[in-house]
């Protein structure tokens, strides 16, 4: 498998930048947020490698891990069928000891999945709780500071 490709992570981020900048999302970027889901996610053309798109994928969910989280499940399909890779994290248990729980940023999906034989998609999605028995999800920025290392940016 490549290696996490730089250009890719910036490509993504400066994405949601512009996003932010002007509230308009341009193809092939989309936004995902409706009520206790939010995310981002990218159609990428093929041949554009597969390969270095699953380095992100993993590359997302070693964030997610060094600030708590827990790969719960990963599942990958033949390259032929709807989606390639899925991996859902949740918190781990230690920080849901309190209560109200902390959820973080709540359960993240990081997914690859076939649009059609020329593309495919990158999406990652928070899923979160909004009743009393967990404390209030991180922001939006927040997370997307921390997908991004916005250190890493100098910003």
């Amino acid at each position: 498998m490549e290696n996490f490709n730089e250009i890719q992570r910036t490509a993504f981020y400066q994405s949601y930048i512009r996003y932010l900048a002007s509230g308009f999302v341009s193809k092939p970027f989309h936004i995902i947020d409706s009520r206790g889901i939010r995310g981002l996610a990218v159609d990428v053309q093929k041949p554009e490698s597969l390969d270095a798109w699953k380095g992100f994928n993993q590359y997302i969910v070693e964030r997610h891990r060094s600030i708590g989280y827990v790969l719960k499940n990963t599942k990958e399909s033949k390259p032929d069928e709807s989606f390639q890779l899925r991996n859902y994290l949740k918190p781990s248990i230690r920080l849901q000891m309190s209560t109200p729980a902390e959820q973080l940023f709540g359960n993240i999906t990081v997914e690859i999945s076939s649009l059609d034989d020329e593309r495919f998609r990158f999406k990652c999605q928070s899923t979160y709780y909004q009743d009393f028995q967990f404390k209030k999800a991180r922001s939006f920025d927040e997370w997307m500071a921390t997908i991004f290392d916005l250190q890493a940016f100098n910003l």
